[in-house]
């Protein structure tokens, strides 16, 4: 009787002793700058810098790193919506949208723009606030 019990138990402790790893748990990151801090520099020229969650990793000129082009003189505020970030380059009168995790370049915004300074996000609309005058 002592033998068919621990088989049992011993059948018993490898069965709930065994996990799958593949549960999903596990999540890979989405690009080269997710887990960490974003931080916008304004100054010539304009620059956005990473810096990882562990503060190992710093790195310099993301944007310029990815997409090998500057971002203008003053880059004024930075938007999140969704997996795009919007740098926002005052005296450029642009946005440029990008991979929030990858930092590649998804497209510019150029037009309706005059001195452009922040951006929010409400019911998938994004909205723009401008220094200069029309």
């Amino acid at each position: 009787m002592k033998k068919i019990i621990l088989s049992l138990l011993s059948v018993s402790l490898f069965v709930f002793s065994c996990s799958n790893d593949d549960d999903g748990d596990v999540q890979l990151p989405l690009g080269d700058y997710d887990n960490g801090i974003l931080v916008s520099s304004e100054g010539g020229p304009a620059s956005v810098s990473y810096i990882s969650d562990d503060y190992m990793t710093v790195e310099n000129e993301i944007y310029y790193n990815v997409n090998s082009e500057n971002l203008g003189v003053y880059l004024q505020s930075i938007g999140f919506n969704g997996d795009l970030a919007y740098i926002i380059s005052d005296n450029a009168n642009t946005i440029t949208v990008v991979n929030r995790y990858t930092f590649l370049k998804q497209a510019e915004i150029s037009t309706g723009l005059l001195t452009p300074r922040y951006i929010t996000f409400l019911n998938g609309k994004g909205y723009v606030t401008n220094w200069g005058r029309w």
